[in-house]
């Protein structure tokens, strides 16, 4: 069996945008889509400490988008800090 490939920036990119088509509601704004589009850009340049903070930004941009209720909301922020965190912090 022949290892993965590596995906290619291209790869990486479409595969942020489908996320935060796939996870974001119906309702995010013109700009609020072109904020994230622009991070996915971003996040496709490999590199890892930049990647997880755009993941940070787009978690937590998607949690916001999403209406849950204020007293939801700051744990969720939390969630997306604590799942994006590397070892290099």
């Amino acid at each position: 069996m022949a290892p993965a490939a590596v995906p290619t920036r291209a790869q990486k990119l479409a595969d942020c945008r489908a996320t935060i088509a796939d996870a974001t509601p119906a309702t995010l704004t013109s700009a609020e889509a072109a904020a994230l589009d622009q991070l996915c850009t971003i996040a496709a340049s490999g590199n890892a400490r930049r990647v997880r903070a755009v993941e940070r930004r787009i978690c937590i941009a998607i949690v916001q988008a999403s209406g849950v209720p204020a007293a939801v909301l700051s744990a969720e922020r939390q969630t997306c800090i604590q799942e994006t965190q590397g070892s290099t912090g």
